[in-house]
This record gives C-alpha cells, sequence and structure tokens, in this order.
C-alpha cells in the first residue's frame, strides 16, 4: 500500500476472511486486501493504471475502469460528483459491502453512496482525509453521511449514518 506502515496497519488490521470489500482506486492494495478477504471489487479511474494493474490482482479480486464523466486532469482536484458519477456509482446493486476503502477520486461523493451498498456493521475508510490542504477541505462533507470513528494519521475510520 502507498500510506505509511502504522496507517496500513491500522486499516489491515480490519480486514476479515469473510469481508466483501469495496475500494475505489486500485493498485499494490489491491493485492494486499484480497489476500485476506473473501472479496475485492476495486474501481479505477485511469486507464493507463487500470492496465497495468488489471491482471495482477488475483482471482477474488474484480477491477473495473469507470473513466470520467466529463474531462478531469489527475492533480488539479479531487473532482466533482458530475465528472465522477458513473465512477461514485458503480457499486450500487452490486453488493452490500463489509469494508469500504475511498482511496480514489471525488472521495465526499464516494462516501454519499455508502448508505446504499452497506450494512450496520460497515466501517468506511477515507485516506488523505485530513491533510490540512484547502483542496480537500471539501472531504469534510464526507460527514454528512459517516460518523468518525477513529484515525491513524490521515487515514480516518467511519461507521455509515443510517
Amino acid at each position: 500500500m502507498f500510506m505509511p506502515k502504522d496507517e496500513e496497519n491500522f486499516f489491515l488490521s480490519h480486514l476479515k476472511s469473510d469481508h466483501k470489500v469495496l475500494e475505489y482506486g486500485s493498485g499494490e492494495s489491491t493485492k494486499q486486501i484480497a489476500e485476506r478477504v473473501d472479496s475485492v471489487l476495486s474501481i479505477e479511474h485511469q486507464k493507463n493504471w487500470y492496465e497495468k494493474v488489471k491482471n495482477e490482482v488475483p482471482n477474488n479480486a474484480e477491477i473495473v475502469l469507470v473513466e470520467p464523466n466529463y474531462p478531469h486532469i489527475d492533480g488539479s482536484g479531487d473532482g466533482s460528483f458530475q465528472q465522477f458519477k458513473d465512477y461514485i456509482e458503480y457499486p450500487i446493486g452490486k453488493n452490500i459491502f463489509d469494508i469500504i476503502l475511498i482511496d480514489g477520486r471525488a472521495r465526499p461523493w464516494c462516501a454519499s453512496i455508502c448508505k446504499r451498498i452497506s450494512h450496520e456493521k460497515t466501517i468506511v475508510f477515507i485516506d488523505d482525509f485530513n491533510t490540512g490542504e484547502i483542496s480537500r477541505t471539501d472531504y469534510k462533507l464526507a460527514h454528512y453521511y459517516l460518523n468518525e470513528l477513529d484515525h491513524c494519521g490521515r487515514l480516518y475510520k467511519f461507521e455509515v449514518r443510517m
């Protein structure tokens, strides 16, 4: 995973072998998660990254490419609901997830649909939630949909507001 070791351990300690995990943003983490759980659905928005990662995931991991609805330049901000509508809403109706890791684009908007894809014990993690960057202040919108439980560094743990 591309996060500090203490954050990685914090996240991985919550995984159980029967969990169904949703991951917004794919990569090395997809493989690490898949080694510990029943299944992983990973949603990626960058075609080049998707092409690189798709053949490296184990059989219990599915990675899907859902490109932005409107142009988005990586590094130009997190992205809006309109830009990433299909990406955000892709998991609706696919499964009910035990763990949701939001580490991709449009993070507060991904949080907005968690209630529709979770149960009362689902845990949601948002990476880089509290960086102090002005461009990330919109992440606080996630509090409308999630209750903050804990954090380790910049990785925050939430429960879904039911």
